[in-house]
């Protein structure tokens, strides 16, 4: 542990005025007083210094009391694409498997915390006209969104329904994506995205849920509540990029086009000059 010293940005400054401790992030400038009683991770909305093992001890118990580690089933049988179009490998990287028991005709997927701790498996069915086409073991176990330490490109993350929309895309090239697995837009969950991707440093939020009333009231419902916390929000349509209903039915040209619409057009949006809003 130990002080950092350093040149002030709030004034003309020659000789180091400003404090940082380099575990809490408490900072100060002795000069002006600038960041008294706040710290340099706040200042840039980063909840916690991820460096300090006291804060990855006490988070890792956290989540360890909310949802305890569970253990894959035995007689499991890794789950071999390619399936709705998406390859093997995308299946491979995610872990998926199936069974002859409870995982039978179902494509279950291990949902694991940022640490690699197994928190829950989520199974969908391989055919879309049953009654539970999602299970999740174990039921009382939140899982805001999949997969829960996500990939971000660009400064931005894509929001999507389903699994397979997820890896539809993952599979043609856009890693950055999250599948929410249906169109719960509660307080809570918005408020675990927000908490996620603020210390990622997303700046762009994407939301391309379904194509139907369900999906559209979703995206607005999104777009409501994370344009508070974050500079850039925007719906994009499915049906744009030649799917009927969601992106799992994306073929590879058209998630080609959408790379470039988001990330290579001249007309892609710029980035208001507006800070993340940190999350507590």
């Amino acid at each position: 542990r130990f002080t950092i010293r350093c040149l002030s940005p709030e004034h003309e400054d020659r000789n180091p005025s400003m404090s940082i401790d380099s575990i809490t992030g408490a900072m100060h400038c002795f000069s002006c007083g600038f960041g008294k009683g706040s710290t340099i991770f706040k200042h840039f909305g980063i909840a916690n210094n991820m460096r300090d093992t006291r804060v990855l001890k006490v988070l890792k118990l956290i989540s360890n009391i909310k949802a305890p580690e569970i253990q894959l089933p035995s007689g499991l049988i890794p789950f071999e694409g390619p399936f709705r179009n998406i390859s093997n490998d995308a299946y491979k990287a995610h872990g998926a498997f199936t069974s002859f028991n409870e995982f039978k005709d179902r494509v279950a997927f291990p949902i694991r915390s940022p640490s690699g701790t197994l928190k829950a498996i989520i199974s969908r069915h391989q055919h879309s006209n049953v009654g539970d086409r999602y299970i999740q073991y174990p039921a009382n176990v939140f899982i805001p969104f999949y997969p829960l330490n996500p990939v971000v490109e660009h400064s931005s993350v894509i929001i999507v329904e389903g699994i397979f929309d997820y890896l539809n895309l993952y599979d043609k090239g856009v890693k950055n994506c999250i599948a929410i697995v249906g169109v719960d837009t509660s307080e809570s969950r918005m408020q675990q995205i927000a908490s996620t991707l603020a210390l990622k440093h997303v700046t762009r939020i994407i939301i391309g849920t379904d194509n139907d009333d369900a999906g559209r009231s979703a995206a607005n419902r999104l777009k409501d509540g994370l344009s508070k916390r974050f500079p850039l929000v925007e719906i994009i349509n499915p049906a744009d990029y030649g799917c009927d209903k969601d992106f799992g039915e994306a073929t590879s040209s058209a998630v080609a086009k959408l790379k470039r619409d988001l990330y290579e057009s001249s007309t892609s949006p710029e980035v208001p000059s507006k800070e993340t809003v940190p999350v507590e």
